[in-house]
């Protein structure tokens, strides 16, 4: 089996090539005007040929994780109600637990400060960093992509802010972080209190502690475990604090029992996806206000 394709990302050369000599290599490197028959004339070719399955166009590339603050707003597009009316998180502190945190990426990046795991609210997003199992993100970024969707906020220089294709869905708030991922993508969780107690240090002002923790990640148990149990403990002692965890990526296909543990806890926000291609739901289900999968 063979694909053949054409790259339209490519550049258009330097504009002395072309002709119809078929002495150049067109269609795969160059999208000149002059070269277009040449290109038809291989596809045609390469498509004939018994050994060709398919012959397909390879698409430009882009970012498509822009969508999660509209959704959560408004479900209409480009349409941000809370971000009218001046709620963007500004004043609050989220703790997440997660692989790791790209520092130096521009929606966390403050050149004056670099964090620690020190509470300092002065810096511009990163208050507390814990370096629990070490201080960098995994090597595909999940914690860098989970922090930047809830608080992530453009800065290119380190210190001016500026509207980003990204900004989180909280961009005026900040972020208390504990890292447990390792390089290989694995997790060490921490004792319960010392995961929990990340952005809640009591030197600071009770108002001023971080009241929610998000975390992405969990198991496949679908059973109330001593991890569920021990959140719920901690939600119950601290009543202006709340959980939130994954529900888990298993929810495909109309499969039951597939929320994953600790999410499975009782006062705490289970989170699970926004949107399904409609497979998973049953007739009459589809509206702007399920989760599935």
């Amino acid at each position: 089996m063979m694909t053949v394709k054409y790259d339209e990302t490519a550049g258009g050369g330097d504009g002395d090539g072309g002709g119809s000599d078929g002495g150049k290599d067109t269609g795969v490197e160059s999208a000149e005007s002059e070269d277009q028959f040449c290109l038809v004339a291989l596809v045609a070719s390469l498509a004939a040929h018994t050994d060709v399955v398919a012959a397909e166009l390879r698409p430009r590339n882009e970012m498509h994780n822009v969508q999660g603050a509209w959704l959560m707003q408004s479900g209409l597009e480009n349409r941000y109600p809370w971000f009218d009316l001046g709620l963007n998180g500004t004043g609050q502190i989220v703790a997440v637990s997660d692989t790791g945190i790209d520092t130096n990426n521009c929606y966390f990046w403050d050149k004056n400060k670099e964090p620690g795991p020190q509470i300092d609210t002065s810096h511009r997003k990163i208050v507390e960093y814990e370096p629990f199992v070490d201080g960098t993100d995994y090597q595909y970024g999940h914690g860098t992509h989970v922090a930047g969707t809830i608080v992530g906020k453009r800065a290119t220089d380190g210190l001016t802010e500026s509207k980003g294709s990204a900004d989180g869905a909280a961009k005026g708030a900040k972020v208390a972080f504990i890292d447990i991922g390792h390089s290989d993508g694995s997790l060490t969780i921490p004792s319960n209190n010392f995961l929990l107690s990340t952005g809640r240090d009591a030197a600071l002002p009770a108002d001023d502690r971080a009241h929610i923790h998000s975390a992405s990640w969990g198991s496949s148990q679908n059973y109330y475990t001593s991890q569920a149990r021990a959140f719920d403990n901690y939600m119950f002692d601290h009543p202006d604090f709340l959980i939130n965890v994954a529900a888990g990526n298993s929810g495909r296909n109309d499969a039951y029992n597939t929320v994953g543990a600790p999410a499975t806890f009782k006062n705490g926000l289970p989170i699970g996806c926004s949107h399904s291609t409609g497979y998973d739901l049953a007739d009459g289900q589809l509206g702007p206000s399920y989760v599935a999968d």
